[in-house]
């Protein structure tokens, strides 16, 4: 749902965007999270036309003090393996072959 709601904002250039959670176990927490970054990357990296804007920031809030940095790092690590993928299964054979994935695997 986070994901969806996150999306639909992105369609129009969006500077923060905040989002309280409420009742999520530490693992539904982490889902969420993750799909908000992934649903903030534009799908078709070829376009001309731009369907999608990245926030700059996205916040959130949760209903109870508890900390949640662990989460929120392992969440952005993942998000962005996420994007990395879909970027590298985007690209034709001519530019992405094993030595080009080798490097980008390194890098």
């Amino acid at each position: 749902a986070v994901a969806c709601a996150i999306r639909n904002l992105t369609s129009k250039k969006t500077e923060r965007i905040g989002v309280v959670v409420t009742g999520l176990t530490e693992s539904n927490l982490l889902g969420a999270i993750i799909g908000a970054g992934v649903s903030t990357v534009p799908t078709a990296i070829r376009r001309k036309e731009v369907g999608r804007f990245s926030p700059k920031e996205i916040h959130f809030l949760r209903d109870d003090a508890s900390q949640f940095s662990n989460v929120l790092q392992r969440a952005k690590a993942e998000a962005e393996a996420i994007a990395l993928a879909r970027e590298l299964v985007n690209l034709p054979p001519r530019e992405l072959y094993p030595e080009t994935f080798a490097v980008v695997a390194q890098q």
